[in-house]
């Protein structure tokens, strides 16, 4: 939670900041309409990042995400966006005298969706905050290994939801080839009918911080 926060806060600065550098100094403004951006964009879930390590086990659980998001600017200031990344993953293995168990498991969502970005509100010529809004699924993923003294088995899952994510967030061209993004993001998704991973669900806010290249 406090990784979120402190993101928050850079969230609200960096606008800020580049807008007092460049109040005395006259930008190009850069003009959106028929430009492709492809994205990177890597932060934070709300998920709890543990590493649980005893005698018989070991357990990881990440709360870092990644994805790739393509835009197409039909205008200035409206774009559709295709969005798949990775969410969480987690790592159990558990060991006893009789037995060895081992579980992983990955969660992916993936969204298609407008983006929204009034000039109107823009905070300088190239600093454009923006509104999104995306449907699409969420996949989990999981092999659980077990090991005894009898046999071995292996099962492989996975299940998919619905799931829609809408947001805030701006965006700082930087030239007319690269943007910088900051936004922040709730995901909603029904229950998985089973626990994948640690939990039976994953919606909840998100960090993220982007880096995108216009075509």
């Amino acid at each position: 939670m406090k990784k979120i926060i402190s993101l928050l806060v850079i969230f609200v600065l960096i606008p800020v900041i580049v807008f007092a550098q460049n109040n005395n100094v006259k930008t190009e403004k850069i003009n959106l309409k028929g430009n492709h951006v492809i994205g990177l964009n890597l932060g934070l879930s709300n998920q709890t990042t543990n590493v649980t390590v005893d005698i018989n086990n070991v357990s990881t659980d990440m709360n870092f995400q990644a994805s790739l998001s393509y835009n197409y600017w039909f205008t200035n200031e409206l774009a559709i966006e295709a969005n798949a990344g990775y969410l969480a993953s987690s790592v159990n293995s558990n060991v006893t005298i009789f037995n060895v168990e081992q579980k992983t498991a990955v969660i992916a969502p993936y969204y298609l969706g407008a983006k929204y970005s009034p000039e109107a509100l823009s905070i300088s010529d190239n600093i454009r905050p923006f509104v999104s809004f995306l449907v699409g699924g969420v996949t989990g993923s999981g092999t659980e290994e077990k090991v005894t003294l009898l046999n071995v088995t292996t099962e492989v899952y996975t299940e998919s939801v619905f799931s829609m994510k809408s947001g805030i967030g701006a965006d700082a061209l930087v030239s007319k080839l690269i943007k910088l993004g900051l936004s922040v993001d709730y995901m909603y998704m029904p229950d998985f009918k089973r626990t994948v991973g640690t939990r039976k669900n994953y919606s909840g806010v998100n960090v993220s911080f982007g880096l995108g290249f216009m075509l």
